[in-house]
């Protein structure tokens, strides 16, 4: 791993660095969830290089699809604790789907 960039912070080990790239894609996509955040949006949030994101990731499209999978166990986590109080089935599919609308 190279010991440019980072903002002066590098990371520990190429799964820092793969997790520090999907958390910057996540924020940005968290800030503003009407558009994708592009590679460029990326490298200026973590003060890296294209090459460095690409290192880990092979597009933009592999970046946003690792991003959404990565936040989907933490989103699925948030689902089961709204629901550990609730027993009804039928209850639990409309707690459900109104849970997941907020969060959206």
């Amino acid at each position: 791993m190279r010991r440019h960039g980072w903002g002066g912070d590098m990371p520990s080990d190429d799964d820092q660095a793969r997790q520090r790239i999907l958390d910057a894609a996540r924020g940005l996509l968290d800030e503003r969830p009407e558009r994708a955040p592009s590679i460029s949006e990326v490298v200026e949030r973590l003060s890296v290089t294209r090459q460095t994101v690409y290192r880990y990731f092979s597009s933009t499209q592999a970046l946003l699809v690792a991003s959404v999978s990565d936040g989907i166990d933490e989103f699925l986590d948030g689902i089961a604790t709204h629901l550990a109080e609730v027993s009804d089935p039928a209850d639990a599919v409309v707690e459900g789907i109104a849970y997941t609308y907020e969060q959206i």
